[in-house]
């Protein structure tokens, strides 16, 4: 099993996102760089599935993981309106921990 770590997402501007991953921790990433336009996101270095990535109208951040490859993901983001800033990253979501029975 493979480590989780973060990867820092960044708005800028209208023309997209930036990403920085590689940090291990939540806190470690966020005290990178605060601000409006700034979050952090979970995944598996190991992952092989991309990620889309966009703001939200209220400004945040919204993604979708999991597209197989790229085309998909870009596909995907292709559908969003045009003055939506968004990007794809193969950035694989951790699975989550099985339920203890």
């Amino acid at each position: 099993m493979s480590a989780t770590l973060y990867a820092l997402v960044v708005l800028q501007g209208t023309s997209g996102l930036a990403f920085e991953p590689g940090y291990t921790s939540k806190e470690q990433c966020l005290s990178v760089y605060r601000g409006p336009s700034v979050s952090c996101f979970q995944y598996d270095p190991e992952g092989v599935t991309w990620t889309a990535f966009f703001k939200t109208p209220a400004g945040g951040f919204g993604s979708i993981w999991r597209f197989p490859n790229e085309s998909t993901c870009q596909n995907y983001i292709g559908a969003l309106r045009s003055d939506v800033p968004s990007a794809c990253r193969q950035l694989a979501h951790p699975d989550p921990l099985p339920a203890a029975c």
